[in-house]
Parts: structure tokens; sequence; C-alpha cells
């Protein structure tokens, strides 16, 4: 929480995605105008840092089945927790994708109760 009593949080807007691969910072509050209506930004909460691997989940996942976006400078990942497996991938060598795949599986209960915890509240 800032001075302000704001939270922070990554996340960016849908229009973000398309200009940009990097999150930006903003208020949990914080909407910007998308063709003269308030529009709402996504957050992308980060369940686990690991080295230079960021684990995180988009908050407009909730309709697919658990899973957990890992992303490493312009690299991204995409594996699901139920059992964990890889679903898609941009970046990442083979070698790679097997020590992420490793890294989720021997994290998958953690990253599975953060996904319960963030989409049933």
């Amino acid at each position: 929480m800032t001075q302000s009593g704001v939270y922070k949080i990554e996340g960016r807007s849908p229009l973000a995605r398309i200009r940009s691969p990097r999150p930006v910072n903003v208020s949990a509050s914080e909407t910007t105008r998308c063709a003269g209506r308030p529009l709402t930004i996504d957050a992308m909460p980060t369940v686990l840092r690991v080295g230079p691997y960021r684990l995180f989940f988009f908050s407009a996942d909730r309709d697919e089945p658990r899973h957990v976006h890992v992303e490493r400078d312009a690299n991204r990942a995409k594996f699901w927790l139920d059992p964990v497996r890889l679903a898609e991938s941009g970046g990442f060598g083979r070698a790679e994708i097997r020590r992420l795949e490793a890294l989720v599986r021997d994290n998958a209960e953690q990253l599975r109760r953060a996904w319960d915890e963030y989409f049933t509240e």
C-alpha cells in the first residue's frame, strides 16, 4: 500500500497488451478512457518470483482451467496446473521450457492454492 492508502498492483489495459509486452504499475482503482467510456485495468497478480522468472495470472483468466503464466524478458509461457503441462510458449528454448515445467511442478500446490484464493474471492 502506498502512503496515499492506494494499493499498487501490476496491471495493464487491454490495449497495452497490443502496444507493449511490459506491465505497468497502476492503482487497483485506476481506470482509463477508451472510446469515451471508462475502461478498468486488468490486474496481473504475481504469485511467485524465482530468479529472472515471474509467475502470474491474468485476472480475466477465471473462466479457464487453473494455469499460470511465466515471463522472463520478452519470453512467455503458459502452463496448465491440473496436471502440470505446457499450454503454449514463445521465445523460450526447449531446455529452458523443461526447467520451467519443473519449476511449476515443484511449486504446483502453492500455485493452485493462489489460483483458488484469487479467483474465489
